[in-house]
């Protein structure tokens, strides 16, 4: 009887019957399985960068093989799209500290007042006989200083992208998708006593995605990023054919504001 389970639940996790059951909503496995991501991979969050009214970005980040693995040598990749999925800058940074950050402003962007999201990935070295049975996914912290106030800061909760970390290809769909828009996903806060509240959706995935918040409908195509304005509301409901799509909240109250994920 116990062979006759296992053999079942093998059958169950094919990689066949899991995008049925993703698409129709049955038993869905909300990420991609991660026994698909080889080791010595790097897996990236989708991150949010803002120019527009007066904001500056700043991103800080560990060099984690180093931190962790003891791995020398290594360096970062980091790319920054504009809100429709346009390749802005491509950086490469070589020499790392244990603690590193970059700062996105409209002079770092060559004047551009706008928003959009950019993907980290960590590189390094790997020999022929390496067996690690680890990969890296980086969900470090980005900053968000508003009119050169304070920062508020919020970590990464979106994974996008992964890469093998021997080449130059990408891997997404990390976060599966249905066919029918039957995600409900309500925040838990209440808007009503703020003077303004924006959202910051990223569609992570390879395939146009709709979106409902309360009664304001929209689609994002591919790896775009949309900043909705909510007005007053006790509550934020959500409704998608995405399983994952959380996104980043921007709370404004007099000169006050306050940046956390969903």
């Amino acid at each position: 009887m116990n062979y006759a389970r296992l053999l079942i639940k093998k059958i169950f996790n094919t990689s066949i019957l899991l995008h049925i059951r993703n698409s129709i909503g049955f038993r869905p496995s909300i990420y991609s399985s991660f026994k698909n991501i080889k080791n010595g991979s790097s897996i990236s969050d989708a991150f949010c960068w803002r120019t527009d009214q007066n904001f500056i970005t700043t991103f800080k980040y560990t060099d984690i093989p180093k931190l962790f693995f003891d791995i020398k040598n290594s360096h970062v990749e980091i790319f920054i799209h504009s809100k429709n999925n346009i390749l802005l800058k491509k950086l490469t940074i070589n020499k790392l500290q244990l603690s590193n950050e970059i700062i996105i402003d409209k002079s770092f962007l060559d004047g551009l007042e706008s928003y959009g999201s950019f993907y980290v990935f960590h590189k390094y070295k790997q020999n022929k006989n390496d067996n690690d049975d680890f990969s890296i996914n980086n969900r470090c912290y980005t900053a968000y200083s508003k009119n050169g106030n304070l920062k508020s800061f919020v970590h990464g909760n979106l994974p996008a992208f992964h890469n093998n970390g021997k080449d130059e290809h990408y891997f997404t769909d990390i976060v599966k998708n249905t066919v029918f828009k039957n995600q409900t996903y309500i925040i838990q806060n209440n808007f009503n006593e703020y003077d303004k509240t924006e959202l910051f959706f990223i569609n992570p995935t390879s395939q146009k995605i709709s979106i409902t918040v309360n009664f304001d409908k929209f689609y994002l195509d591919p790896h775009c990023s949309k900043l909705l304005h909510v007005k007053k509301t006790n509550k934020v409901c959500i409704r998608s054919n995405s399983y994952f799509i959380r996104p980043i909240v921007f709370n404004y109250k007099n000169n006050y504001y306050d940046v956390y994920h969903s």
